[in-house]
């Protein structure tokens, strides 16, 4: 038992708060959402916000415009884990394999 509260605090500090790895979708960002599963967003979903996460609705995503941008992973948040990268773009971990950071990715 002790060795699985071990092991689940550990997955938690590694790949971060949110269990669903969906990318963001623009008809949801644009509304100040995110792709999540639903238990994982922290109030009611809004008539009409719900299912702007249409590409990846078969994966059980809905746009939830309750998380907060800290606690949404390097790939939700449109950018991207390296093992090297500028300080000034560095975000930390966020979900991130060991060994890299999470990149913000400038267009």
């Amino acid at each position: 038992m002790k060795a699985l509260i071990v092991f689940a605090v550990l997955f938690a500090s590694v790949y971060g708060e949110l269990e669903s790895n969906f990318y963001s979708e623009d008809s949801c960002t644009a509304k100040g959402g995110s792709c999540v599963l639903e238990k994982e967003c922290p109030g009611p979903l809004e008539d009409g916000i719900s299912s702007l996460c249409s590409g990846q609705k078969s994966d059980g995503a809905v746009c939830c415009t309750k998380i907060k941008l800290e606690d949404v992973n390097c790939y939700q948040s449109h950018n991207e884990c390296r093992g090297n990268c500028p300080e000034a773009l560095s975000l930390g971990r966020k979900g991130c394999p060991k060994d890299s950071v999470c990149c913000v990715l400038v267009k």
